[in-house]
């Protein structure tokens, strides 16, 4: 699914750009949980839109590149 635009729910108003403090980004694929990238954005600086999309595209990369390494081990 194409993503077409990245904004947060913070309660009844939405905000854009990132919400204030760490941001967890999952890596996901097929519906199974394969990781996170935890970031933690400058205070007062909203990243560009750009910036945000390549974030999140490349956290899906990460996830399907995970899938295709095989199954997982249960520690």
């Amino acid at each position: 699914m194409p993503l077409t635009h990245l904004s947060i729910t913070a309660g009844a108003r939405v905000k854009l750009g990132w919400p204030d403090g760490e941001i967890e980004l999952r890596a996901t694929a097929n519906g199974r949980y394969l990781g996170r990238f935890m970031l933690r954005p400058t205070p007062g600086v909203i990243a560009p839109l750009q910036a945000r999309l390549v974030a999140v595209t490349l956290t899906d990369q990460a996830g399907a590149a995970l899938d295709t390494a095989g199954p997982l081990l249960d520690a």
